[in-house]
Formats: structure tokens, C-alpha cells, sequence
């Protein structure tokens, strides 16, 4: 039975009336009582209630029977149709099954990653993404499937919708999808959650007024305080590849590697962003709304730290397995179980996988993160094993028949040059089948971005302080953001500014080990000339001159591969706070950090350090050095505390929020 189909939502969309829409989500269970008492409390205060389809990747109750239950409750639903759960197929006839039972609005979305959900190692589909179930939705309203055959039994009146995000980092991106979905048939769009009004109305003006006469519908926070969102920032996890922000240049120089089968090497600081630079090549939805082709991939990823100690037999039995459990195609997946079940879990092994991917018309690609690991000694794995497992690799990725069927994208915190066995004389290097690719700090446009929701409640003065604090850095602005959010939600509802001196030591506590880790990481010359550096600036601080360090310009021409380096990784820079000396420390906070590892030195570690001093300087300009540090020690009462260091964020912050 057909049932009666309610208007009154297109209708308000045609006469170009103020729409207001809520969304309710269907329940994890059979019992849809608690989503139909929540969608009874909108009726006659909304114009339509959204119905989720799997938000998040979480497993719900079909969005089309909550659709439909809500509507025999007299309200209209706008039906969301995700492509992530559903091939061609499936969307039509499930589309023609709403249209049927009188349902008439639908949103059309790609759908959240599956790994973001309760299902973590369910199989996507996503045959379609949003313009392409657009066009689907548009071609069936025409009277056709998407085979182009005719609907004998009536065609659908479907009112089609799309989603828009006024805050995506990227506004080319932005202005390309939202212009495609427009062509493909978008009726209506209804937004993200906007909380930068700024935003919002220059994409408005910019965007949405120029190609589009119909409706924006904005999910907009009117509290001036983001108190009821949950804390948008990631810490101590990699962001997910829906969530991910900037590195268009890097992912597009990523994206061309893999599509021509070549293979990418990719190096950065701890926290710059590699895991989560490796979970967008890993997600073919990610590949889609760049404009990519995932179609025969077959996607392994996998951590040279989950195999600790290293070995490579452990490695190519993962990927080995990882194929096995997640390729798509028969006649791969048992010729991986074959050569599981023979034991043969080697390089060769994967090239017998790899023939049968070429057959198959697939192509492998291999995700492996913190290559470090396999690059070091351990236990029952020395020199000659790492010399064979790199050759391994590079016969793989380079001169066996079976590269064509694959690439492999890597990441370290160095350059592979700087890791490994060393080269031998008339030896070929084992890593120059790789391009390198480095990450580096964050530009301003993509700590905006970033940012987000939290841009529009700072002034100038406290952006400037946050950028100063984290020069850039994806992990230090994600805690900083957190910790930033974290104070509006306690201390503005009740009318209280944020407390600087709590934000600037939880900060302290909370990026403690990225600091820690680039000291260990880098070496003892780069070491000792980070110490340099905070010498020169923290003599520059102190009211009176208090130690000479003598003439500097020299060890630091001389050093200047070495210094690059460490500007490469973001630790220093070469813009200079007094413009008086070249380089200078691009965090404020790793300044601090370097002051403090040379306040708690001891002599014993100060004589070690001291031949590395002998290495750059003479033996007198080491003994000023030395003596500088040791002042140190018995004058921390004149040295700037965490909020010294900190000074610029926390002078901004009582004045800096709304």
C-alpha cells in the first residue's frame, strides 16, 4: 500500500521560505520508541527530521523503516542514503522502495569510514560516492535506472539533497564538490555544524550565491560558547581520514606514486602527522573525494612497531595475512592462504601473491608506518638481517617482474639516508627506489583550519600566542585546541575566564614526550647546537649580560647542514625573534625544554657534552659554554618560568576570549 506522501517541506523549498530541519538518530536495537518520543517533540516545530543512515559507521536500525516510522507519525522525514553499506543495485532499489511508501526527501551522502565505526573490519562497498548517487537520483526522477533502462513500473519524485562543510580546510576542494553536486541534481543542501559564522557567509556570498539559487540549510550554534559540542581535537591517536586537514600538495605527489606504481618514502618529526597521513592513502573514500580511482587496489597497512622485536619473517606473514583477510578478489585471497599455510611467509612468497594480483588486474599497496623499526638492531636481528630485509624490499619494489603490481609508501622520523645499514663502497643505495617526502610543520592557512570551530572565539593577539607556543605543529596545536576547548566548556558558562596558569602547565604535561622525543632523536651535534641557540636567545632575555659565549658565526657556517636539518624538522627556524642572529628556536615550548635538559645536566654529562663542543669549537669557546650551563644551574631563579615561555598565549588569554 502506498501511503500518503507529505509536501509540505518541498513545498516551503519552492516558495523560498525559512526551513528549519532536526535530525534524530534510529536506535541500536529493535525498540524505535526513544527516536519516535524524540522526533513527536519537533513535530510542528521543524519543517522535516533527518533520519540517519549508519552516522558514524555505527550500526543502527535501517534508516528507511525509521524513516517510514516517522512518517506514519505524521512527521516528514528527509531519508539519508549513505553509499558505504550498498552497491548500485541496492541504492535503487531501496530508493524506490521510499518513494513507494511516500517517502519523498532524501540526502545524499557518501558515508562515514567504516574503521571510524562499531564494525571496524566490515567490507565497504562504495561503489557510488554523493555526486554519483546524485546523478543516480536525478536519472531515476527522469524515468531510468542507472544502466540507463527504462522504470516501466513509474519513475520517482524525489526531492535530493547533498551536504556542504562552509569550514572545509580546503575552499578550491570546497568549491569543486559543492559545483559538482549542484550539477548532478542537489535540490537542497543542509551543512555541518557552523560555529564560524565568517565562514559561513563568505561561503555564502562566494560560493553558494554565484552557482545556486535554492536553499543552504546551516546547522548553526547559537550559544556563543561551544559548551554542548563534544571536544573536536584528537590527541595521542592519528586523526582519521575523514577529519584530515591540509598536505593537499603532499597527498596529490602520494596519490601519483601509487597510481604509477612507484614507491614514496615519508619522513617527519614525532607528531607531525605520518599515521594519519597513511589512514587517508588507506581509505578508498579518501581516494574518491580527492578524484581519485581506488579501483584495484588492493590496500595492506600495517607498523614496523607491531613486530617488536623486528623480524622479517613476522612482516611478510602480516601482509601476507592482512591480504588474505581484506582483499576482495577470490583468486588473490587463496593464494595468500596457500602461502600462509606453506609456511612461506617471505619476500618470495609475496611475489608469488603478487603475480596472481597482476592477473587479476589488481595492484598491491603497501602502507608500512614507523619504518624505524625495522632499520635498528634487536634481539636475533643484526646488521646483515636489516642489509637483507631493505635488499628484499628493493628487489621488490624495483627489480622484480612483480613491481609493476606494486608501490610501497614508508615513513620514519628521519630520512632513510639517515637510517640503515651503511652504503658500501661501489655499493647502489638500498633506498633510491623511493621518493623521499617530508612533512613539515603546519602553513597558517592550515592551522586555521585546523582550529576550526575554536577560530572564531580568539582574537588576533591569542592565535598569534597559540602559533608561537606550537610553530605549526599538528600534535601541538591538536593539544592546544583541546586544552583551549576544554577550558571554555569548564569556565565560561559560569562567566569566568579560562585560567592561563592551569592551560600553560597542562600544556606542559600533556606535549612533554613529542619535546622528549626530538631530543633523543636528534643527534649529539644537533644536539649540542639546539643548546647553542637557546643560549644566544636566553642571554638575550636576561636583564644583564651574565656569560660570554664568545664568537658563535663561525661553528654555525660550518654546521649548516645540520642546522637545516633541524629546521626541516621544525625545531628551529630561520627567523630570527630580535633579528639579530639567523636561527632561533620555531616553539617556544621546545626552547624551554632544551633549558630545562641543560638546568638539570650534571658534570658527568657535561664532560661528554664537552667533546662534542671540542668537535665544533675551540677549546676556549667550549670552556665558555660549559661555564654558561653550569651559571645556569646556580641561577634558575632568573630564568623565565613555563609562563615566560608561554608568555604570549597567556598575556592574551584574559582579554583573548569572548
Amino acid at each position: 500500500m502506498v501511503r500518503s506522501k507529505l509536501t509540505a517541506f518541498r513545498q516551503a523549498l519552492q516558495a523560498g521560505d525559512f526551513l528549519i530541519t532536526a535530525e534524530v538518530a534510529p536506535p541500536k536495537g529493535t525498540n524505535p520508541a526513544h527516536m519516535i518520543d524524540m522526533a513527536k517533540q519537533l513535530k510542528g516545530r521543524v519543517h522535516s527530521v533527518n533520519i540517519t543512515d549508519g552516522s558514524r559507521a555505527v550500526m543502527r536500525m535501517s534508516s528507511l523503516v525509521s524513516a517510514l516510522l516517522l512518517l506514519e507519525e505524521g512527521i516528514e522525514p528527509v531519508y539519508q542514503v549513505a553509499c558505504r553499506d550498498r552497491n548500485a543495485i541496492g541504492l535503487q532499489a531501496d530508493l524506490l522502495g521510499a518513494h513507494a511508501l511516500g517517502i519523498r526527501n532524501v540526502l545524499a551522502l557518501t558515508g562515514d569510514p567504516v574503521k571510524a565505526g562499531d564494525h571496524p573490519k566490515s567490507r565497504p562497498v562504495f561503489e557510488l560516492e554523493s555526486v554519483r548517487l546524485l546523478q543516480m537520483i536525478t536519472k531515476m526522477n527522469s524515468g531510468f535506472d542507472w544502466t540507463d533502462h527504462a522504470l516501466t513500473d513509474g519513475e520517482t519524485d524525489l526531492c535530493v539533497g547533498a551536504a556542504v562543510d562552509p569550514q572545509c580546510g580546503s575552499w578550491s576542494g570546497l568549491t569543486r564538490r559543492f559545483e559538482r553536486k549542484v550539477e548532478a541534481g542537489a535540490q537542497f543542501f543542509q551543512s555541518q555544524l557552523v560555529t564560524d559564522f565568517d565562514r559561513l557567509d563568505k561561503f555564502m556570498t562566494e560560493i553558494a550565491a554565484k552557482v545556486w539559487v535554492l536553499r543552504i540549510i546551516s546547522l548553526v550554534l547559537l550559544s556563543p560558547h561551544p559548551v554542548m559540542v563534544p571536544n573536536p581535537f584528537t590527541v595521542g591517536q592519528s586523526v582519521q581520514s575523514d577529519r584530515f586537514i591540509g598536505r593537499t600538495a603532499e597527498l596529490a605527489t602520494a596519490f601519483d606514486q601509487i597510481t604509477s606504481k612507484g614507491n614514496l618514502a615519508v619522513w617527519g618529526s614525532p607528531g607531525i602527522g605520518k599515521s594519519s597521513f597513511l589512514n587517508v592513502l588507506a581509505d578508498p573514500q579518501a581516494w574518491r573525494v580527492r578524484n581519485y580511482d581506488p579501483t584495484g587496489a588492493v590496500i595492506v597497512r600495517l607498523s614496523c612497531l607491531d613486530s617488536v622485536p623486528f623480524s622479517p619473517e613476522k612482516f611478510w606473514r602480516e601482509v601476507l595475512t592482512q591480504i588474505q583477510d581484506y582483499a576482495d578478489d577470490d583468486a588473490i585471497v587463496a593464494e595468500a592462504k596457500l602461502i600462509l599455510d606453506q609456511n612461506n611467509s617471505s619476500k618470495d612468497g609475496l611475489r608469488q601473491v603478487l603475480r596472481t594480483v597482476g592477473k587479476s588486474d589488481r595492484y598491491l599497496i603497501l602502507l608500512v608506518d614507523d619504518y624505524d623499526a625495522a632499520l635498528r638492531i634487536q634481539p636475533g636481528y643484526d646488521e646483515n638481517a636489516i642489509a637483507s630485509f631493505v635488499s628484499d624490499c628493493r628487489n621488490l619494489c624495483s627489480h622484480a617482474r612483480e613491481s609493476q603490481y606494486l608501490s610501497m609508501v614508508v615513513t620514519s622520523l628521519r630520512r632513510l639516508n639517515e637510517l640503515g645499514p651503511k652504503l658500501q663502497i661501489g655499493g647502489s643505495p638500498w633506498y633510491n627506489h623511493y621518493l623521499f617526502l617530508p612533512l613539515k610543520t603546519f602553513t597558517p592557512n592550515e592551522v586555521a583550519a585546523l582550529l576550526g570551530d575554536l577560530n572564531f572565539l580568539m582574537t588576533p593577539a591569542l592565535r598569534d600566542g597559540i602559533r608561537e607556543m606550537t610553530n605549526g605543529h599538528p600534535a601541538l596545536i591538536q593539544c592546544a585546541g583541546n586544552l583551549l576547548h576544554r577550558e571554555l566548556r569548564q569556565n565560561l558558562p559560569s562567566g569566568k575566564n579560562p585560567d592561563p596558569y592551569a592551560f600553560a602547565e597542562d600544556f606542559r604535561s600533556m606535549t612533554l614526550h613529542l619535546y622528549e622525543a626530538s631530543w633523543q632523536l636528534a643527534t649529539e651535534v644537533e644536539q649540542s647546537l639546539m643548546m647553542l641557540v637557546a643560549l644566544i636567545h636566553l642571554k638575550g632575555q636576561l636583564q644583564n649580560k651574565r656569560y660570554d659565549l664568545g664568537e658563535l658565526d663561525l661553528i654555525f657556517s660550518q654546521k649548516e647542514r645540520e642546522l637545516s636539518n633541524l629546521v626541516e624538522q621544525g625545531i628551529l627556524t630561520t627567523k630570527s625573534r630580535s633579528g639579530e642572529f639567523k636561527y632561533a628556536f620555531a616553539s617556544s615550548m621546545m626552547e624551554w625544554w632544551v633549558v630545562e635538559e641543560m638546568e638539570n645536566s650534571t658534570e658527568e654529562t657535561l664532560r661528554d657534552r664537552q667533546k662534542v663542543f671540542l668537535n665544533l669549537m675551540s677549546h676556549r669557546q667550549s670552556e665558555a659554554v660549559i661555564n654558561a650551563i653550569r651559571w645556569l644551574w646556580t641561577n634558575k631563579e632568573e630564568l623565565p618560568t613555563i609562563l615566560g615561555w608561554l608568555a604570549k598565549v597567556v598575556t592574551a588569554f584574559p582579554k583573548g576570549i569572548l
